[in-house]
């Protein structure tokens, strides 16, 4: 089971600061990853909900993008999504949108 790390007001201070001075060398890595370094420089636990705060408050975002030759997971999403709608409205005899369909059939 997860556990929460609230940070106190001058600890989410300093995740801040930390963020705006190191957005830039945290592209393209997972949150957790940018965490590990966070505590590992900070000296205290951040988590990934802790950076996604701190990127809120603060307006600096960690590009997120994919290099060249990732795969992107988002169609992944949205096809299983369409299966999944495809399949329920069948339950129901409902014959799905020609879009939601053809998305299915990828």
């Amino acid at each position: 089971m997860k556990t929460l790390n609230r940070l106190t007001g001058p600890q989410t201070y300093q995740v801040g600061k930390w963020l705006e001075a190191n957005v830039g060398g945290m592209a393209r890595l997972p949150l957790s990853k940018v965490a590990e370094r966070a505590s590992a420089d900070l000296g205290f636990a951040v988590t990934a909900a802790n950076i996604l705060a701190a990127e809120q408050a603060t307006g600096c975002t960690i590009d997120r993008s994919r290099g060249i030759g990732q795969k992107k997971r988002t169609g992944d999403s949205s096809r299983l999504l369409a299966r999944e709608l495809v399949r329920i409205a069948k339950e129901f005899g409902i014959e799905p949108s020609a879009d939601v369909a053809a998305l299915a059939a990828r």
